[in-house]
């Protein structure tokens, strides 16, 4: 069953559900000119940020758009923020899930861990099988992890992990390719 709630800052404006939706309230605006504008209520439909979150604009009473994030909007609403936890964590890892049930409050540290464990860390380093085949002597070695491959050609997991992250698409390296 979805429930809605006022968003903290726009009461009487918007309201936030727990399944992660958004939507103005009627309402009645006087124009500067006179004119009387009845706006109905309305489901929004939020834009999706490069990083994968869903934001929302939202217009207070004075005309001031202002850009929020979803997932804080909907914890925010309907849990309240504990003074050490500043961030929220999507528990499933997915960023436009935004039901109440998917979202915490966190330390920036257990988001890390949380980001890190479940691979959506923005550095985080692709520890995937890698296979290199020598183009002289045609000597093939499997590596369990990218880091691995790191050490052998003294090169950082970053640099590997770009490789890897172009798909089956083989690397040349010294005369190595690597996949």
């Amino acid at each position: 069953m979805e429930i809605w709630k006022d968003i903290v800052g726009y009461e009487g404006l918007y309201q936030v559900s727990n399944l992660g939706n958004v939507k103005a309230l009627e309402r009645v605006r006087y124009k500067k000119n006179g004119h009387i504008c009845v706006y109905k209520e309305k489901l929004r439909k939020p834009g999706k940020c490069t990083n994968g979150y869903l934001s929302i604009g939202l217009t207070n009473n004075e005309g001031e758009l202002t850009q929020h994030l979803v997932h804080r909007l909907v914890l925010s609403s309907f849990v309240s923020q504990p003074s050490t936890h500043h961030e929220v964590n999507h528990i499933n890892s997915i960023r436009h899930d935004n039901r109440l049930s998917n979202l915490e409050w966190c330390t920036k540290s257990e988001n890390t861990r949380h980001s890190r464990v479940y691979g959506k860390a923005k550095y985080c380093y692709i520890q995937v099988p890698t296979i290199t085949i020598n183009l002289t002597s045609g000597y093939v070695e499997f590596y369990e992890a990218t880091d691995h491959v790191a050490q052998k050609y003294n090169k950082s997991k970053s640099w590997i992990s770009n490789i890897r992250r172009r798909g089956d698409i083989p690397f040349e390296y010294e005369g190595v390719l690597i996949f």
